[in-house]
């Protein structure tokens, strides 16, 4: 499967005590060395009838192993929104981010026909955003009097972001606070939002994305510009669950 010498990259990555996040800087670099392995590095969660997973999505190849074009700079980055090309990134250009954050991606190569999903997940729908929501909300409500359902504290991560931003991970989907890259480059809030594509778009330029924010309990719906790039969290396909 592998050759020797990929075979001694990986070796030499293995420290004496595994912790799970040297595990996943691992599989990121197994998935590098052979596209093959671009399988799910990550718990399911089910929440309600749906099941999620419980870290951002880090991929960088389709389905069909063709590779997902990474870009750093920032006109090549702009250059291949308006061309409505796929594009990938860590934030800041710095890899060490994919470990808590995964990598961010512009909406191009989330519709790309190829598939950026592992086999057997998909990018969730506006419409399956909407099921999650609801099911927080009432989950929420039924056990406290607060008339705010506080869906964002929820799904927050308990760690990493901005001082009194973190959330209570209620139902193990640890959203982390990776930031965004603009249509024209630049990186930001890191620490202060986490952003995740749904698969629904709503014009040939903008598409549908879900953000919460360090500073609220909240999580709000936006539409903006497909090439921005942000994160991908996916959602097993509904003929997978229980399997």
């Amino acid at each position: 499967m592998f050759n020797k010498d990929q075979l001694k990259r990986v070796f030499e990555l293995l420290p004496d005590e595994f912790s799970e996040e040297q595990l996943l800087i691992l599989l990121s670099e197994i998935d590098q060395i052979n596209p093959r392995m671009n399988t799910v590095p990550w718990q399911s969660i089910q929440i309600g009838t749906q099941v999620w997973a419980s870290q951002n999505l880090s991929v960088t190849h389709f389905q069909n192993e063709d590779p997902i074009p990474h870009i750093e700079d920032d006109e090549t980055w702009e250059h291949y929104g308006l061309l409505g090309k796929p594009a990938w990134c860590y934030y800041n250009n710095d890899p060490s981010t994919e470990v808590i954050y995964g990598r961010l991606y512009n909406w191009h190569a989330v519709a790309d026909p190829r598939k950026i999903a592992p086999l057997g997940w998909t990018i969730p729908s506006d419409q399956d955003w909407e099921e999650l929501i609801g099911f927080v909300e009432r989950d929420a409500l039924f056990e406290s009097t607060n008339s705010s359902p506080q869906v964002g504290l929820k799904l927050k991560g308990k760690n990493h972001w901005n001082e009194g931003g973190n959330g209570t991970d209620a139902f193990g989907f640890n959203a982390q606070p990776a930031g965004y890259r603009a249509t024209i480059g630049p990186f930001r809030d890191q620490g202060g939002t986490a952003n995740f594509w749904s698969s629904s778009d709503n014009s040939s330029q903008n598409a549908f994305y879900r953000t919460l924010y360090f500073y609220s309990a909240n999580i709000f719906k936006y539409n903006n510009d497909k090439s921005n790039g942000i994160s991908v969290r996916c959602l097993k396909e509904k003929n997978n669950v229980g399997s």
